[in-house]
């Protein structure tokens, strides 16, 4: 019975940490300047190590990891003079594996998690609005700075000199709140029973995600609940009318949401440009710059970890100029590999983080191990789903 609790709470422990991932990797480790979860990811990397030898040695869908294998073999073949992210990519490999081969993560219970914290942010977000209409008060974030990385600082502080007040709760801006938030949407819509209530809370974190205008946000959420209205499609009347109620649903959200000055601004910085600036030309600014002058071979085969500039790039300008076509290429097959199957939910994030990575900072160290995490557990088939859907059979 001992035995039992103690691997209920070691599975908790490992759950928490996966979960909290997005909130800890903004604070810096006591007396150092490494993030927290970079300490404590690698602390409980031999755990999961120990975890995976297990697997192994019980055959437990080990093969299920070899798209994901091939990867991180190529990515680390980029590693040289670069250690430290070959010893990263090794623990992503290590983490993702023994959730597959193991019962380590707990996705139940984190994806109840992520769908709480998204609904206190998306709550939280609404009242940094009233408060800015009512009293001035202007801060976009809620939390403590002393303790932020050096990174997330300043990434609070290019939101702020924007001028644009863009609301974002405890995370560093808008768009990294609707990186985590979004996987709490997805997961009320997919996994939760159907109620009015699982209902209104996913109407509550769009609502929140959408206050925060950020862009990538609004478009993950829209794709969420097409892909929603999709999957409960049971007759032609009921696909027509659904499509008419949204509709109608969405234009007038829009038209009423365009009324506010922060709102149209940011569909302006979308679509066009807010002081002559554009949200999508931000993303790709370093383009030019960096790709332009590639050879055909460096395009090919990549220019390895150790000469990946410091400056902001996507998650596939990133994997590109590293590990070149051939990377993204088995990247992409990864991703395609495990929405093909796994079910709803987890299929559903496999599409979106391949999307991601075109217009988002996604392959860092610590976002790969969050995002594949859940993305990966759709192979454990312990996801009490109420009706499981693949992409591929959503509009069938």
């Amino acid at each position: 019975m001992s035995h039992k609790r103690l691997i209920l709470k070691t599975n908790i422990i490992y759950t928490g940490l996966i979960v909290m991932i997005p909130v800890l990797m903004m604070y810096k480790f006591p007396f150092t300047e490494m993030s927290c979860v970079t300490v404590f990811v690698l602390l409980f990397s031999p755990i999961f190590l120990l975890k995976v030898i297990e697997g192994i040695c019980r055959h437990n869908n080990i093969y299920r990891t070899l798209p994901l294998f091939l990867y991180c073999v190529w990515a680390i073949s980029k590693c040289v003079g670069r250690p430290i992210d070959l010893i990263l990519f090794v623990v992503i490999y290590i983490y993702i594996t023994a959730i597959v081969v193991s019962n380590v993560f707990d996705v139940n219970k984190a994806r109840k998690i992520i769908e709480n914290i998204s609904i206190i942010a998306s709550i939280v977000v609404m009242v940094q609005y009233v408060l800015y209409y009512t009293v001035g008060l202007s801060s976009p974030v809620v939390f403590v700075h002393a303790w932020l990385i050096e990174y997330m600082q300043n990434k609070i502080d290019s939101t702020t000199m924007a001028g644009l007040f863009r609301p974002s709760a405890f995370f560093a801006e808008p768009a990294h709140f609707a990186e985590y938030t979004i996987i709490g949407l997805v997961s009320v819509l997919f996994l939760s029973t159907e109620s009015k209530l699982n209902t209104t809370k996913a109407v509550v974190i769009t609502l929140g995600i959408f206050m925060t205008t950020s862009g990538i946000g609004i478009a993950l959420s829209l794709v969420s609940w097409v892909l929603w209205i999709l999957k409960n499609f049971q007759k032609r009347r009921t696909l027509i009318f659904r499509i008419l109620a949204s509709l109608t649903v969405g234009s007038l959200a829009y038209f009423v949401l365009m009324q506010f000055n922060f709102f149209s601004k940011a569909i302006q910085r979308v679509f066009g440009e807010v002081d002559g600036y554009n949200a999508i030309s931000g993303r790709l600014f370093w383009w030019e710059t960096y790709f332009s002058g590639l050879s055909m071979h460096d395009w090919i085969w990549g220019l390895g970890y150790s000469a990946l500039p410091a400056n902001y790039f996507t998650g596939f300008m990133e994997t590109v100029y590293a590990t070149g076509i051939i990377g993204f290429i088995l990247l992409a097959m990864t991703l395609m590999n495990c929405m093909l199957h796994t079910k709803g939910f987890s299929s559903c994030l496999s599409l979106m983080y391949l999307g991601l990575l075109f217009v988002a900072n996604i392959t860092s160290f610590i976002l790969m191990i969050f995002w594949l995490s859940f993305i990966y557990s759709g192979y454990t088939c312990k996801q009490k789903l109420t009706k499981t859907y693949r992409i591929s059979q959503l509009t069938e």
